[in-house]
């Protein structure tokens, strides 16, 4: 994500017309989020609503708009972040908070004072929805083997390396490894706090399910 042409994109841009239709904004956001989300199981997918919590175009009910949040939320595990920006007019929390609520994130964002703090707000989010969990895709042409699964971690700027499987995730310590939520049914590869770390601080850094090889483990003999 390049956040500083982000925000310079949105300081550019004047609104133009009358009224702020909020109701349509967020609906047709979340139904592209929902959709994408749906078509990506393997991706975790969020909403960022920046708004000053006004609604005075189309559906105005904040409640309406609150409630289609917590129904992506509910179907489809699709967050929506609120970020509280000054557009001129009063900014009204109450509204924003509800909406963040609603949207399974807590409370809004403030960046009403400084508008160049977008960008690390922007940064806080992603850290946020980026977790160390991940579903396990389905492989093509293949069954499933938990046995024969290996998962690489590409830093940017830096080669691919594989990520040893660990059986028992309460020896993580400072290891670089991987662990299944459910080692007899596992649905979902969990990540070390030290590969996990890596994984937030770097914004380019990937993750890549490799399937059909015997799976690296951490607690085979060197």
């Amino acid at each position: 994500m390049d956040a500083a042409k982000l925000v310079s994109a949105i300081e550019a841009t004047k609104p133009s017309g009358y009224g702020t239709p909020l109701q349509s904004a967020v609906y047709g956001a979340l139904q592209y989020a929902t959709t994408y989300q749906d078509e990506h199981p393997d991706h975790k997918v969020a909403m960022v609503l920046a708004s000053d919590g006004g609604a005075n175009s189309c559906n105005t009910k904040i409640d309406d708009i609150a409630a289609a949040m917590k129904t992506a939320y509910d179907s489809t595990g699709v967050l929506t972040f609120v970020v509280a920006i000054d557009a001129g007019d009063t900014v009204d929390f109450g509204v924003l908070k509800k909406l963040a609520t609603a949207g399974q994130t807590g409370a809004p964002i403030d960046v009403t004072k400084d508008s160049t703090q977008l960008a690390a707000a922007l940064e806080k989010i992603r850290s946020e929805v980026l977790g160390c969990d991940f579903p396990i895709p389905k492989p093509m042409g293949q069954e499933f083997d938990p046995f024969k699964l290996n998962i690489t971690l590409t830093p940017s700027g830096e080669p691919t390396k594989s990520i040893p499987y660990l059986a028992d995730p309460s020896k993580c310590g400072t290891n670089e490894d991987w662990y299944y939520d459910n080692p007899k049914f596992p649905t979902k590869v969990l990540l070390c706090p030290a590969v996990c770390d890596v994984l937030k601080a770097d914004a380019l850094a990937k993750v890549d399910f490799v399937f059909g090889c015997p799976t690296i483990d951490d607690d085979m003999p060197k």
